[in-house]
C-alpha cells in the first residue's frame, strides 16, 4: 500500500466474516499508512532546483494531486519565472486571478505550445490524461527537461518519461524544492506574470466555445467568490472548465475522468453537506440530469439550498453535433423531461425558468437563500448570442 495514491477500492467480504466477532483490543488496522513525503535524495532535489533556476522558458503544470499545494507552487513560480497551468482536476490549486496563473488551458494554444517548447516543465500530481489535451492531437512531447512529482511512484513514468521523478506528497516536496530554488537567483515573479499575460492574451478557443461566453459571464457575475460549482458532462461546462475563474482549491468539481453523465447533482449535495456555509451550484444538461434526478428528493429532504442550473438543449447536444460532423442521422439524442418546473415541484424543490443571462443573478440569489433546492432552467435557444 505504501507509496500509492489513495483511491476507491472494491472489497468483497463474505457474510459469515461480517458476522464474526472482532477483538476488543482492536488497535490500528493492519496495513494502514499515513500520508507524507517519501524521503527523496538531496541530490535529486538539488538537480531539480538547478534545472528550474537555469531555465529560460520554464512552465509549471499542476494536476489534481497538487490541489492543496498552490502556495508552494507559487513560490517556485516566483523563483524561476514560470507561469502555472492546471488540469481540470487541479483547477483552483492557485487562484486563477493570480498574475502568473493560466487556469485550465492545457488544450489551448499558445499554452499547449509553451508546454511543449519549455526548457523545463515541473509537472505535479498529474497522470497526463488525454482528456486534458482533448483539442490537441496528443499529450505534449515536452522538448525540455520534464520533472515529475507524484505520491504514487507508478505515475511518475505514465504517458511521459521524466528527466527526473520525485516520489512524495506534493505539498511537502514542493516546499522542499522551493527552499532550494529561491536562493539560486533573483525573484522572477514579474517575469512569470508577463509570460502568463502574453499567453492569456493569445488564447485561441475551439470552434463554438465562444457561443457560451455570454451565459458564462452572467454566471460568473452571479457566483459568490466562495461558491462551489459541480459540473456535469454538458457543453457549457466544457467551456466553463477553462473560461470561468475560481479563487481557490476544492471549488470546482468535474467528472474529468470517464466523461460521466449525471454526477453533478450528487457531487453538489456532497459538497453542501461538507461545506454548509458555502454557496453550491450544480451545472448540468437536461438529459444528463435524468441519470440522477431522483437525488433532487434527497436534497429537498435535507433542505439544501442548492442552485441546480439545467442547460436545456432538449437532449444530448454534444452527441448531436458529433453525429452531424460524421454525417449520420441523429439516433437517441433527443431526451429530457417534458416540464422541469413540474418535475422540480414534484420533488419538493423550487423551479424557475431563465430567458436571458441578465435574469441569472436574481435566480441564483434566491436559490442560495431558499429552504430547498432550486431548479433553474436555462433555455439554450433563448440564451444564444
Amino acid at each position: 500500500m505504501g507509496g500509492h495514491r489513495p483511491r476507491p477500492v472494491h472489497i468483497g467480504i463474505p457474510i459469515d466474516v461480517l458476522a464474526a466477532p472482532y477483538p476488543a483490543e482492536g488497535g490500528d488496522l493492519p496495513g494502514t499508512v499515513s500520508p507524507g513525503a517519501t524521503d527523496i535524495p538531496a541530490e535529486d532535489l538539488a538537480q531539480a532546483a538547478r534545472l528550474l533556476a537555469e531555465a529560460r522558458r520554464p512552465m509549471i503544470l499542476l494536476g489534481g494531486g497538487a490541489i492543496d499545494a498552490g502556495e508552494e507552487a507559487l513560490r517556485i513560480s516566483a523563483a524561476c519565472g514560470a507561469p502555472i497551468v492546471t488540469t481540470v482536476n487541479g483547477k483552483g490549486a492557485v487562484p486563477e486571478t493570480h498574475p502568473a496563473a493560466l487556469g485550465v488551458t492545457t488544450s489551448l494554444e499558445p499554452v499547449y505550445g509553451a508546454l511543449q517548447a519549455a526548457d523545463a516543465v515541473l509537472a505535479v500530481g498529474t497522470e497526463f490524461s488525454e482528456l486534458d489535451y482533448y483539442y490537441q492531437p496528443d499529450i505534449p512531447a515536452f522538448e525540455g527537461a520534464l520533472i515529475r512529482i507524484d505520491r504514487d511512484r507508478r505515475q511518475l513514468r505514465s504517458q511521459r518519461e521524466p528527466a527526473l521523478g520525485l516520489a512524495g506528497d506534493a505539498t511537502e516536496v514542493l516546499a522542499e524544492l522551493a527552499a532550494r530554488v529561491e536562493p539560486l537567483g533573483p525573484d522572477r515573479s514579474e517575469e512569470a506574470a508577463t509570460r502568463a499575460g502574453e499567453l492569456r492574451a493569445g488564447l485561441r478557443w475551439w470552434p463554438g466555445a465562444s457561443d457560451y461566453f455570454g451565459v458564462l459571464d452572467a454566471l460568473a457575475a452571479a457566483l459568490p467568490q466562495d461558491a462551489i460549482v459541480a459540473t456535469d458532462s454538458t457543453q457549457p461546462a466544457y467551456v466553463a472548465n477553462s473560461y470561468l475563474r475560481v479563487a481557490g482549491p476544492r471549488s470546482w468539481l468535474c467528472p474529468a475522468g470517464f466523461g460521466t453523465l449525471g454526477p453533478a447533482l450528487p457531487m453538489a449535495i456532497g459538497a453542501k453537506l461538507a461545506q454548509p456555509g458555502r454557496p453550491v451550484v450544480c451545472l448540468v444538461g437536461d438529459a444528463g440530469l435524468l441519470f440522477t434526478v431522483a437525488e433532487l428528493a434527497t436534497a429537498a429532504d435535507l433542505g439544501l439550498p442548492i442552485a441546480v442550473l439545467v442547460w436545456q438543449n432538449h437532449g444530448y447536444g454534444e452527441i448531436r453535433e458529433a453525429m452531424d460532423q460524421a454525417r449520420v442521422p441523429h439516433i437517441g439524442t433527443e431526451a429530457g423531461a417534458h416540464d422541469y418546473m413540474e418535475l422540480a415541484k414534484g420533488f419538493g424543490c423550487h423551479g424557475v425558468r431563465v430567458s436571458s443571462p441578465a435574469e441569472l443573478d436574481g435566480a441564483m440569489l434566491s436559490a442560495f437563500s431558499a429552504e430547498a433546492p432550486t431548479v433553474i432552467e436555462l433555455d439554450a435557444s433563448a440564451l444564444a448570442p
